[in-house]
């Protein structure tokens, strides 16, 4: 049974906020440099009807300097609404409720994409998302800033996507970041056969939103329940921002599916991306998860090419009273052409080769290929669904040492609230 949420200011609840920079495209801000330029960076996705609010949640990195922000947000029919300026203390966070700014600005819009313009030495100095949540239905994403994609040449994106049952929907939200107007080639992968969409026109700064279970409905595909999903587009390189939403209203699972920029082939062929810290089978007790909860990661793997794709997966853990790590390969056969398929780990954890008895994983994730020959989505998710935590993929030349999971959780009266950057958070009421 779902419960109600947990708390009326879920933002203020955060006993801490960890902002880490969206997978792939991880960059050390620089901290000592005075030279500035003018940036601006993206997220796709806002929203403040239906039954959502969105906070934007913004940091600065840079160690000695301040920086000066300003909130641009793109409406449904393509205005632009400047906000008012921010002023961020040097390694510094702010908040700012996107109902308030409106109002404050007397300003009708309730859904759209959002920019950020900012002076600072590099992008990287000023990192945050769009926390979008609807308390009621227990529904949230994170619609994360980007200057781009990693291939910043590259005019298509894949996602996987996995619609869990038969009462999760999906919403492929488009953004044209540009002053020209885009045109949209989507295609669809099911069953290892890709199906051509009608395409879709993007004026400039337009948002759209397109739900998927139609978009499969009306190219004969309405019992598809995954598949991957492929954009191509005509017009300026780093214009278009996608997002993909996937949600139960009724029992309250929600997941934003990454989206993976195309590539070139590297010089070395070898992709690894690391997922420190994936809560597994019952987290720890000093969480402030309820002891009943039970944790199962899962890999959403889609193959974007005509070729059979070999991919490895590793996990590293350790076992109570143990002094070193273990680290096991999880078997996992090679993916056909175009094929998307969910990894459950329930199986590893059945066979033995995840111990009942750890709490967290750390997973390597390898194969052979340019790096977009592969679009992957790592989460955990509990029994209900309800709980679903995307992880963070870091690329790293060495594999990252075992860290506690990354986020914090307060225990009041009865209450918990859950926080995870570039990931789900989640506010319940103890009494599960």
């Amino acid at each position: 049974m779902r419960m109600p949420s947990c708390v009326r200011n879920p933002i203020a609840a955060f006993c801490a906020i960890l902002l880490i920079h969206p997978a792939g495209a991880v960059q050390t801000p620089d901290t000592t440099s005075d030279t500035r330029t003018t940036f601006r960076v993206v997220a796709p996705f806002w929203k403040t009807n239906q039954g959502f609010s969105s906070t934007l949640i913004i940091r600065n990195r840079h160690k000695k300097s301040p920086a000066t922000v300003t909130p641009i947000l793109y409406t449904a029919d393509g205005r632009e609404v400047r906000l008012e300026t921010l002023e961020l203390a040097p390694n510094s966070v702010q908040e700012l409720p996107l109902a308030e700014a409106l109002a404050a600005a007397s300003e009708w819009a309730r859904s759209g994409a959002v920019a950020l313009e900012f002076q600072a030495p590099n992008a990287a100095a000023v990192a945050g998302y769009a926390l979008v949540m609807d308390e009621r239905r227990s529904l949230l994403f994170n619609s994360v800033f980007r200057v781009g994609y990693a291939g910043g040449g590259s005019k298509t994106f894949f996602a996987p996507w996995w619609l869990r049952d038969e009462g999760t929907r999906g919403t492929l939200v488009l953004f044209n970041a540009s002053e020209e107007q885009l045109t949209v080639h989507p295609s669809v992968a099911v069953g290892l056969i890709e199906y051509s969409v009608d395409e879709i026109t993007l004026t400039p700064h337009q948002v759209k939103e397109i739900d998927l279970r139609t978009l499969l409905r009306e190219n004969g595909l309405p019992g598809a329940d995954r598949g991957l999903l492929r954009l191509g587009y005509d017009g300026p390189k780093q214009a278009l921002f996608p997002a993909l939403l996937l949600f139960n209203e009724k029992t309250g699972h929600s997941l934003a599916v990454n989206f993976a920029a195309s590539q070139e082939p590297n010089e070395d062929p070898a992709n690894a991306v690391y997922f420190p810290a994936v809560l597994v089978n019952h987290p720890d007790p000093v969480l402030g998860f309820k002891s009943s909860l039970e944790f199962t990661p899962h890999a959403l793997l889609g193959n974007t090419t005509s070729e059979f794709l070999s991919v490895e997966l590793k996990a590293t853990f350790e076992l109570p009273g143990a002094s070193e790590v273990k680290s096991v390969t999880l078997p996992i056969t090679p993916l056909a052409p175009l094929e998307t398929r969910l990894v459950d780990f329930s199986t590893y954890i059945a066979q033995g080769i995840i111990p009942e008895e750890i709490s967290q994983v750390s997973l390597r994730l390898s194969y052979q290929g340019a790096g977009s020959d592969l679009a992957a989505h790592v989460f955990t998710m509990d029994r209900s669904g309800d709980f679903t935590f995307s992880m963070a993929g870091l690329i790293s030349v060495a594999p990252p040492a075992m860290t506690p999971f990354p986020g914090t959780w307060q225990a009041t009266d009865n209450r918990r609230c859950t926080s995870k950057i570039s990931a789900r958070k989640k506010c319940r009421r103890a009494s599960r």
